[in-house]
């Protein structure tokens, strides 16, 4: 009785969130359109490719979400406050960003939504008191803000209930069967949950205090990183063919990564040991090592090639 009380907790907040992620896109995307002028981004879209990527590690390793740093870029680059490069450096900056989470706690979700509704009420006051619409538009854009935070948030929250749920542990009593089910775990949950910070870290706990072998961590983590996509897919099919753009090409991103790992992966998994002895590390560094090792791969194969990439998506998304 209890198990089915709790899936249907899980079922509203998820539904919930998603609800309020994407009003919260619509309104944030909608009064965005008003700073278009604002030189920050012309300095972002204006700096080299490192420094660009070091934008996205900063403000990834903050707010620990690469869905939700997806998401507040589709509409930018949406309305042409960012290019299409741009993104796409601080898509590759987002993933490696997240990483941080596994080697120390992230900023709670919650905490940024209290604060950004404590700031768009703020805002709010100045516009009663000044009548200046700017007060009343800067209002909206944080609680916009405060929405997509508040919708992720929710989501997360909503993995307490998933995992009492039948389907969840199906997939936990599968994980060990094959890597393909490993990987399929890492998969669906990160698409269900759209934190794959929340996922390494409950299979980090698992694998210290278990006897589960790391490579089966490692097929999960693999699964993940491509499930976290589904939320910047569903961001950008509100907006243009160059929104579409940044989307796919994170879900590119961590599929070249996932080819790249699999041709390689006993000199990966070595490597994650020779780093791990380096630091002489209890069992769990091994998780952090294997994500962060991923995400920079993924980025030093795809950065060559990002031109190409970028004309052959552009393609298929007219």
């Amino acid at each position: 009785m209890f198990q089915n009380y709790y899936t249907f907790i899980f079922i509203i907040l998820l539904i919930l969130g998603i609800y309020l992620f994407l009003n919260g896109l619509l309104l944030f995307s909608k009064n965005i359109k008003l700073y278009k002028n604002l030189s920050f981004f012309n300095n972002i879209n204006n700096s080299n490719r490192l420094l660009i990527i070091l934008y996205g590690f900063l403000f990834s390793s903050i707010i620990q979400s690469t869905s939700i740093c997806i998401s507040i870029i589709i509409p930018l680059i949406g309305i042409g406050l960012l290019s299409i490069k741009s993104c796409f450096l601080l898509t590759i900056g987002f993933n490696i960003g997240t990483v941080s989470s596994l080697f120390f706690t992230g900023l709670n979700t919650r905490f940024c939504s209290l604060l950004l509704l404590i700031s768009s009420l703020f805002f709010y006051i100045f516009y009663i008191i000044k009548r200046n619409n700017k007060f009343f538009l800067f209002s909206n854009l944080l609680f916009g803000l405060m929405l997509i935070f508040l919708g992720l948030s929710i989501i997360k929250t909503s993995f307490i209930f998933f995992k009492t749920t039948s389907l969840y542990l199906f997939l936990l009593n599968n994980i060990t069967k094959s890597y393909f089910s490993a990987f399929f775990t890492g998969f669906i949950l990160s698409a269900i949950i759209q934190s794959g910070s929340i996922i390494s870290t409950t299979f980090q706990l698992l694998y210290i205090n278990s006897d589960i072998k790391l490579i089966f961590i490692i097929f999960i983590i693999l699964g993940s990183n491509l499930g976290s996509t589904i939320t910047g897919i569903l961001a950008s099919l509100y907006y243009n063919a160059e929104a579409k753009l940044v989307a796919y090409f994170n879900v590119l991103l961590n599929l070249i990564g996932i080819l790249f790992t699999l041709t390689v992966f006993t000199y990966f998994l070595n490597c994650i040991f020779y780093i791990t002895s380096c630091f002489n590390q209890q069992r769990g560094f091994e998780i952090p090592i294997a994500h962060l090792l991923f995400n920079v791969f993924s980025a030093v194969i795809i950065l060559p090639f990002l031109n190409f990439i970028q004309k052959t998506l552009f393609i298929y998304t007219k």
